[in-house]
């Protein structure tokens, strides 16, 4: 089977990492993967198999409008030498771009959800990601999403609907002898501009309550230099800035999660939290605020659960977990096993399913 994949990038975000995941183990079943990336400039960094194309598009100079008009001509002429029998996109605007560059080739697309359908009060969703959402999804052949939380919701407006997990990007942990080795570092993980959304502000308060003599709390994550400094601004005015380090953004970051005894998921709401299951593979005790059941939906009993916006319930467990030496040992093996269910393979067999029904 030919698989087209488009993607904004194969860079930073989680979305894209996904898409390199995708693109290695649909080749190893032996399809043809293309995956379409824009070329402005930015470089790879998740990288796919040999097998696996990967072709950028569009002029990089010129304005907005004439490079979104050469993107859509060189998609389509790619569509039209290569005839892939499906197109995934991945984030709504690229999926767009697919839907467009393919009307009338009769190409089913697509679209892969990697954000939620509905956001707290603290966090209202644009009326542009609404549209996009629920009624721009309407005209593609499938939509994914990643949670039946969901997956309910959007039930409710679209009828070719699967659920489609995160994949994880790691190998699970296979021997203890990491756990015993692991240090007194709580970690937290996520990009520091959207602060907001990962609750970075409430884990910093929720770090001045809780009762961590010798620990250390570790968020990593690339941002602009106003967001490192408005966030320890908030760590001095607790006064824990010195037991806080920003570490920022990293291509590698395997060996942090190794080297964490305990990781916390503070957002305030979360479509998936790939993160989460990444510190899960790699032993980690794990802390979640659960937004309407998706965290627990990952995490299972394999941690902690609390509720979103509340400092101090994560300060809580983040004091029972440093104290507690057997409860943050068994979560730590918990979460190994658990995150087995989110290998590269158990996922492409899922795709498989859906290739199935949309191409008849």
């Amino acid at each position: 089977m030919k698989i087209f994949i488009h993607v904004n990038a194969l860079t930073g975000g989680g979305a894209e990492q996904v898409v390199a995941l995708w693109a290695t183990e649909f080749a190893k079943l032996n399809h043809d993967v293309t995956v379409i990336i824009r070329n402005d400039g930015r470089p790879i960094t998740y990288v796919t198999s040999d097998d696996v194309r990967v072709i950028r598009i569009g002029p990089d100079k010129g304005n907005k409008v004439s490079k979104y008009i050469c993107r859509l001509r060189e998609a389509r002429r790619l569509m039209k030498e290569m005839r892939p029998d499906v197109i995934i996109g991945v984030l709504n605007n690229a999926t767009i771009e697919a839907y467009l560059a393919s009307r009338g080739l009769g190409i089913p697309v697509i679209n892969t959800e990697h954000n939620t359908f509905d956001r707290p009060a603290s966090a209202k969703m644009p009326l542009s990601l609404k549209i996009k959402k629920f009624l721009i999804n309407r005209l593609y052949s499938h939509v994914t999403v990643l949670t039946t939380a969901d997956k309910d919701i959007a039930a409710k407006f679209l009828k070719r609907l699967s659920l489609m997990p995160n994949p994880l990007a790691f190998e699970p942990l296979s021997t203890p002898e990491i756990i015993d080795s692991k240090e007194k570092i709580v970690l937290a993980v996520g990009r520091i501009d959207v602060w907001h959304c990962k609750g970075f502000d409430l884990l910093i308060e929720a770090w001045a309550k809780s009762q961590h003599p010798g620990w250390r709390l570790k968020i990593m994550g690339g941002g602009h230099e106003q967001s490192f400094d408005y966030l320890k601004g908030i760590a001095r005015r607790y006064g824990v800035e010195n037991s806080i380090e920003f570490t920022g953004y990293t291509t590698k970051p395997l060996k942090d999660y190794q080297s964490a005894s305990i990781f916390v998921l503070s957002s305030r709401y979360e479509g998936f939290g790939l993160v989460l299951i990444e510190a899960m593979s790699q032993g980690c005790a794990c802390i979640s605020a659960d937004h309407k059941g998706r965290q627990r939906e990952i995490q299972q009993d394999a941690g902690i659960i609390v509720d979103t916006e509340n400092a101090e319930q994560i300060a809580d467990a983040i004091t029972l977990l440093v104290n507690d030496d057997k409860l943050r040992r068994e979560l730590q093996e918990k979460a190994v096993e658990r995150s087995k269910e989110y290998l590269p393979h158990k996922i492409a067999a899922r795709w498989d399913a859906i290739f199935r029904d949309v191409i008849k």
